[in-house]
């Protein structure tokens, strides 16, 4: 499928952004982010929408985002297709699509790809591309980030880690997804930073974290309860007198100690993580639990868009 320009959205349950993307070079010209993720947008459908179409209820939020980019752009994006991934083809999205059983190709040549034609009342034809499921896990959004993470062929057995909310790790060999696993590491950090009893012990997290903290979590995650090492965080706050950014960094050690100290008992060649933010702290850890598999680390930036594209450009 040819096109010069799309939108690109990857929506989450919690956030909303959506991309004006040159299709030629995968640069983006301008971008809405809000907080308009699925899990609000349905709650508002909910509550007002039932009457209308739900698919249509979803676009306005679209079509929204799409009246800002315009006014940025100073140019009409009527006809400009919009390509979907993430929570969109969801039980709470605006299309429920059936998931790709595993094993699914990097290339991205056999996910569930919709296509809903523009119309009168949403002037852009509509790609959605849904997740993948095994027997015990689901994901959507990282399968579509996989596909623009992966660039080359190689047939060494590689785990690709997503740092997130819900943090995947996916094994990848001879060109086939062919087994993920599903760790709330974030979710569960953004929980107790922001509601719990450890809150007072860990400050703002805008302040950032405590490496030297990260790596004493990291070391005490092994050989320990994990329930009970978790309030260790308010006694070195009331006992020890650690500091709250020393706290952070240790209770994210904890966390990502607990994530990736498994991976010493895989047999994968190498790892790659694919994060701007987040990936200094994965490969700081494995070394911290002395996991000798090579580590790199890439941006995490374009990976979705890449993805995007090269699934909806192979979409019959």
């Amino acid at each position: 499928m040819k096109m010069k320009h799309f939108l690109s959205c990857d929506w989450g349950t919690s956030s909303f952004r959506l991309k004006l993307v040159e299709t030629a070079t995968l640069k983006t010209l301008a971008e809405v982010q809000n907080s308009q993720g699925i899990a609000s947008t349905n709650l508002k459908w909910q509550e007002e929408g039932k009457g209308q179409s739900r698919f249509l209820f979803y676009a306005s939020v679209i079509a929204s985002a799409v009246t800002m980019l315009e006014k940025k752009q100073n140019n009409s994006l009527s006809g400009v297709p919009v390509i979907l991934s993430g929570m969109a083809s969801s039980t709470l999205g605006m299309i429920q699509l059936p998931y790709k059983q595993l094993p699914f190709k990097t290339d991205g040549s056999d996910l569930k790809v919709e296509r809903v034609e523009a119309s009168k009342d949403f002037s852009h034809d509509v790609f959605v591309i849904s997740g993948v499921c095994s027997n015990a896990d689901v994901m959507r959004g990282e399968e579509t980030q996989l596909v623009g993470a992966v660039e080359d062929d190689s047939t060494a057995d590689t785990l690709y880690i997503f740092p997130g909310t819900h943090s995947k790790h996916i094994g990848v060999k001879g060109g086939f997804g062919n087994d993920f696993r599903t760790y709330m590491t974030g979710e569960i950090f953004a929980l107790l930073t922001k509601n719990s009893t450890l809150t007072q012990s860990l400050g703002d997290i805008a302040d950032g974290i405590n490496m030297e903290g990260f790596v004493a979590g990291v070391k005490d995650s092994v050989n320990s309860n994990l329930l009970h090492q978790l309030f260790h965080v308010r006694s070195r706050f009331l006992l020890d007198n650690k500091e709250p950014d020393d706290n952070r960094g240790y209770l994210s050690g904890l966390l990502i100690g607990n994530e990736v100290q498994e991976l010493s008992r895989q047999k994968m060649e190498r790892i790659v993580v694919v994060s701007s933010g987040m990936g200094d702290h994965y490969k700081m850890a494995m070394q911290a639990l002395s996991i000798e598999m090579p580590v790199s680390i890439i941006s995490d930036r374009d990976v979705a868009i890449r993805g995007q594209v090269r699934i909806v450009s192979q979409f019959a």
